[in-house]
């Protein structure tokens, strides 16, 4: 490509760059640069452009996010009580912001929380706003290979290393992906392009959402749809509608990936919403739960309840109705069955629509969090009842409570009277702290008694139980290793031959001879695969001591600098303790090595 007069006067521009994020990076949030990079980067969401946007208010967007200790930028948090649009602005913005420089304190690097406020004047026109931007700040940094990105007078592109324009434009918006891609916003519309200027989705869409999955979610004329990474319609732009494959929603109408928590409620199924009804679709499109329901609701992974005509039931992933709507009210209360409620009353039923218990009780919960039997409440008097729906104790009681003093025994009081009764159930009374928990030794098993050693909180089943840490605590039953939670229950089941606690959302496991990872929904996420790996640390993995992972288990570009060990180790690294801060019970996988130990210094010198 020749050079133009335009790249001769960037390459001018380029060589006395005010910021330079390879040499230096920001030092905080009080850094003028820091506020210039803001002002000057700072996008506004497309629909909130224009004269109708005059007449809306603005608001700050407070963003807390994480430095680390090479400097770049994780966990970022916006919030705000302003439009939602702006959260997802906000968390582009730092998504894109070049690293700081490493924050130390008492000379040595660490990893610190930040907290700033990105504000956003709704009431001022395109002109105002563009003219509030510094005109003559020019940033670069390297991403890949040959290529920088710049940002200059709040414009957008990329740049060969001998200072020729990669693209046509200069952009609202770019954002690069790991796979090549880049996301921009030019004139308002969005597109996507590769780093050879190759369009692969035309820039005509009001939103696009890309995904790595090789589909994008689209906006159109005020219309969803979605397109694959070529361009090619998948679903035409004609829902009111689509949310995110996988995802927890709470189906607003929003569906910004800022606000969606993580968690999946519908596998590979997007909650839509067509001619205002609501329905799930797949990725070819299809109607897996046909959009006839009035609204749906989150109940449990592999089902929703659904609202047609005022009246509620429940509908599973595979679009089979499993309780016709015929409920005033329902939602989740325990292991297989729903709390219903018909008028005034309350009742149970499994998810296979049968009644467990009638709708004839005034109130139903369950005894002490307990998970065997249930309180319940007929006619203003108390009883307790079996899951089944078998009464254990009468509805003929004014109170009653669980005896703290004695295992199994309840208080009963009618009419001014007191009297014990013996319930088998097992308590799940929360502790605050769980690491207030008393191990005890029973047969050569272990369990946990409560802070004042008054009750069993976990049954003597284990072969040893771990310190807790972040709300976990591993486990060994029959020889192999699991987690319990603050409540004593198992949430990952005694299978694995290792077990690490949780890092950056994943905990390392192994089975047999292959490592691999747990994520924070107790799933193998990735699974066991490797020969070896570390702990997640930074949002990256090393894995086979050759190469990183990032949290999707696909391999980074980031370099092994190389593994220092040291003989036969039986020390833990100082790469697991900033791993695990604070956690005692660090253990070594086969395969992990020590770090190089320090030299001791010449008395002599």
């Amino acid at each position: 490509m020749k050079l133009n007069l335009k790249t001769i006067i960037l390459g001018i521009l380029l060589s006395s760059f005010s910021f330079n994020a390879s040499a230096k990076g920001f030092t905080g949030v009080d850094d003028p640069e820091f506020n210039k990079y803001i002002s000057a980067a700072k996008q506004y969401p497309s629909e909130l452009v224009g004269e109708d946007a005059i007449r809306m208010k603005g608001g700050d967007v407070t963003v807390t996010f994480t430095v680390n200790k090479d400097g770049h930028i994780s966990d970022i948090k916006p919030s705000c009580k302003c439009n939602p649009q702006l959260l997802r602005e906000a968390r582009s913005l730092f998504e894109t912001m070049p690293n700081f420089e490493p924050i130390k304190i008492k000379g040595e690097a660490q990893t610190v929380t930040l907290k700033t406020k990105v504000s956003y004047a709704l009431n001022t026109n395109e002109k105002q706003r563009e003219a509030a931007r510094p005109k003559d700040y020019v940033f670069i940094d390297t991403l890949i290979d040959d290529y920088s990105r710049v940002l200059v007078k709040g414009k957008w592109n990329f740049v060969y290393k001998n200072g020729t324009d990669v693209f046509p434009y200069n952009y609202e918006y770019m954002q690069h992906y790991p796979d090549g891609t880049v996301r921009l916003r030019h004139n308002d519309k969005w597109g996507l392009m590769n780093c050879n200027n190759e369009e692969l989705i035309p820039h005509e869409y009001d939103e696009l959402y890309y995904y790595e999955e090789g589909y994008s979610r689209v906006k159109k004329d005020g219309r969803w749809g979605l397109i694959n990474n070529m361009g090619k319609t998948i679903v035409p732009c004609r829902y009111d509608t689509i949310g995110l494959f996988g995802m927890e929603t709470s189906f607003d109408e929003t569906f910004d990936e800022s606000i969606i928590k993580e968690g999946p409620v519908m596998k590979d199924l997007a909650f839509a919403r067509l001619a205002g009804k609501c329905g799930f679709i797949n990725k070819n499109g299809k109607h897996v739960i046909d959009c006839v329901y009035d609204t749906l609701l989150k109940f449990r992974p592999g089902y929703v309840v659904f609202v047609q005509n005022g009246k509620k039931g429940l509908v599973n992933d595979l679009g089979k109705t499993i309780i016709s709507a015929r409920y005033d009210d329902m939602s989740y209360f325990l292991s297989h069955v729903a709390l219903v409620k018909t008028g005034a009353l309350y009742g149970l039923v499994d998810e296979l629509g049968q009644s467990v218990i009638p709708c004839k009780y005034d109130s139903i919960m369950r005894f002490e969090n307990s998970t065997d039997v249930l309180l319940v409440k007929k006619n203003g008097k108390l009883g307790i009842y079996d899951l089944g729906g078998f009464p254990i104790i009468e509805c003929a009681y004014d109170s009653i409570y669980a005896n703290k003093s004695k295992r199994n025994n309840v208080i009963l009081i009618k009419n001014g009277m007191k009297e014990e009764s013996i319930v088998y159930y097992e308590p799940s009374t929360k502790v605050d702290d769980p690491t207030k928990l008393i191990r005890f030794e029973q047969n050569n098993l272990y369990g946990l008694l409560t802070p004042d050693r008054q009750a069993i909180y976990v049954n003597p089943i284990y072969e040893f139980i771990d310190v807790f840490y972040n709300g976990l605590a591993i486990v060994k039953k029959d020889g192999k290793w699991g987690m319990i939670n603050s409540l004593g229950k198992e949430v990952v089941e005694p299978q694995y031959d290792y077990i690490n606690p949780y890092s950056c959302g994943f905990a390392r496991i192994a089975k047999g001879d292959k490592v691999g990872f747990l994520n924070d929904q107790f799933k193998e996420a990735i699974s066991p695969s490797f020969n070896h790996a570390y702990p997640f640390k930074d949002g990256l993995a090393m894995v086979n001591k050759k190469y990183y992972i990032d949290t999707n288990g696909k391999k980074s570009e980031k370099l092994v600098e190389g593994i220092v060990s040291v003989g036969t180790c039986s020390e833990v690294p100082n790469f697991m303790k900033e791993v695990f801060p604070g956690y005692e019970c660090v253990s070594l996988y086969p395969g992990d090595e020590c770090d190089k130990p320090a030299k001791k210094e010449d008395p002599k010198k």
